[in-house]
């Protein structure tokens, strides 16, 4: 669980550090940085599964695959990226990439609508991922909402759900790290809670 919930702060703070204007933004290290978030998230969804499939059991199992698949996919296309001769331009990647994100964010936001209606690790954390990935899904280059007339709408709401997701992963990453084995929330607890 520690080390699990350390990739999932790790992966956090892979995502929020794009908000630092200093980093020169090579295409290797924006491919890395997407690859720690990628790994950040199937490990958070690892980590909090057994919490969560007491309570809610096939909506667990469901959020958990996706996040793993959708992560794993998104990881495996950058991958492919890196392998290849030259340094891309962000973004442009070819039409899969836009397949994968959506995919991706759909995925997170599942698995953040499952925290919180558990209420476990925190309602806060999985309100701040399910709204947070929303609105970066939004931020994709071809759903055309960043450009254009409504750029100046949704380029931060894209931006402000970035932040949103990589602080969620950091908050359930520490909850996942800092929780005994023998855990603090009882899963028949989360289960009466759940309905």
């Amino acid at each position: 669980m520690k080390v699990l919930g350390g990739f999932g702060i790790l992966g956090g703070f892979a995502l929020i550090v794009a908000f630092v204007p200093s980093i020169p933004w090579s295409g290797d290290v924006f491919n890395l940085r997407l690859v720690l978030f990628n790994i950040g998230a199937i490990s958070i969804a690892i980590a909090l599964h057994r919490r969560h499939a007491g309570a809610w059991p096939r909506r667990a199992v469901a959020a958990t695959v996706a996040v793993i698949a959708a992560n794993t996919w998104y990881a495996l296309l950058v991958i492919g990226v890196v392998a290849q001769p030259g340094d891309p331009a962000p973004g442009v990647y070819g039409p899969w990439f836009a397949v994968a994100a959506t995919a991706l964010w759909l995925a997170d936001a599942f698995l953040g609508i499952v925290i919180w209606r558990l209420g476990a690790a925190s309602r806060l954390a999985g309100a701040a991922l399910a709204v947070g990935s929303i609105l970066a899904w939004g931020g994709l280059d071809r759903l055309g909402l960043v450009s254009g007339d409504l750029a100046a709408i949704f380029a931060p709401l894209s931006q402000l759900g970035i932040l949103l997701n990589g602080i969620a992963w950091i908050a359930l990453g520490v909850d996942a790290a800092l929780r005994r084995p023998a855990g603090i929330v009882d899963d028949r607890a989360l289960a009466a809670e759940a309905g």
